[in-house]
């Protein structure tokens, strides 16, 4: 009786350990997949902050250099219109000469 009572009890043994073990590797392989989820959603949100600054910083570097075109432009133009005498100042002086020597 003693031995059919000590091998009932290792079996039990045996089965609980084994199901402890099955336990242990399944919250095991939860945690890796968790883990893994959240490397995985914080490289994604890294991804889309970079891609967030560099859509920032393109929008400034075309802001600024339609900024700087339009600045060359009005002094190409200022330049220009002081070459050939007709901003307002010079342009009028010599209209007023020209309509004074007729």
């Amino acid at each position: 009786m003693k031995e059919s009572s000590q091998k009932k009890l290792t079996k039990r043994g045996k089965s609980d350990f084994n199901k402890l073990v099955k336990i242990k590797k399944r919250k095991q392989s939860e945690e890796t997949d968790r883990l893994q989820k959240l490397s995985e959603s914080s490289k994604l949100k890294r991804s889309e902050e970079t891609y967030n600054k560099q859509q920032i910083r393109l929008q400034k570097d075309s802001e600024f250099k339609k900024r700087k075109r339009s600045e060359e432009t009005d002094t190409n133009r200022q330049i220009r219109l002081e070459k050939d005498g007709l901003n307002k100042k010079s342009g009028q002086k010599k209209f007023h000469s020209l309509n004074m020597k007729y």
